[in-house]
């Protein structure tokens, strides 16, 4: 892929008109201007499974809670 993606339909871009990053196998990589939260996540195992997508986005979650974004 080149570039970046715009919001998601799911995941932790989903609902921010301004969010933008990218989600692939095992990485996650976005940011919110309008919430200055931005979040980056490199696994070094390459799966693309529904399980391991999950646990990508409870991280960006979980750091989000954490910092109050």
């Amino acid at each position: 892929m080149l570039g970046y993606q715009r919001r998601e339909i799911v995941g932790p871009m989903s609902g921010r008109p301004r969010s933008f990053g990218c989600q692939g196998m095992g990485t996650l990589g976005f940011a919110d201007p309008d919430q200055r939260f931005a979040f980056a996540l490199l696994k070094n195992r390459l799966d693309w499974s529904e399980q391991e997508m999950h646990s990508l986005n409870l991280v960006a979650r979980a750091a989000e809670d954490a910092l109050g974004a």
